[in-house]
């Protein structure tokens, strides 16, 4: 195989282009309560969900297609307050 598989494709595996995808989004968002979000909110959720779960950072730059994992962990992960409660709690157990 010569790069990534497509992650969105249509029924004969072909892959999406952009702006079918993003035709479709803007019609249909509103179907799935999901109005006024934009689907790369949903790049960041995932790759966040990932690192939570203890995902490998480069293992997520490679689903993303990232250049690098820095890119991946620093731009397109976020830190929510269960994380920054688990390590304030990991720091109050040594003491």
């Amino acid at each position: 195989m010569s790069g990534p598989s497509p992650v969105i494709t249509d029924n004969c595996g072909t892959r999406v282009l952009p702006t079918s995808l993003s035709r479709w989004w803007t019609e249909d968002r509103p179907k799935y309560g999901l109005d006024g979000w934009c689907l790369h909110e949903f790049r960041h959720t995932y790759l966040t969900l990932l690192a939570i779960q203890g995902v490998h950072p480069k293992v997520m730059q490679e689903l993303a297609g990232h250049y690098s994992s820095q890119i991946s962990m620093d731009i397109y992960t976020h830190v929510n307050m269960d994380s920054k409660r688990q390590a304030v709690d990991i720091v109050s157990a040594v003491f």
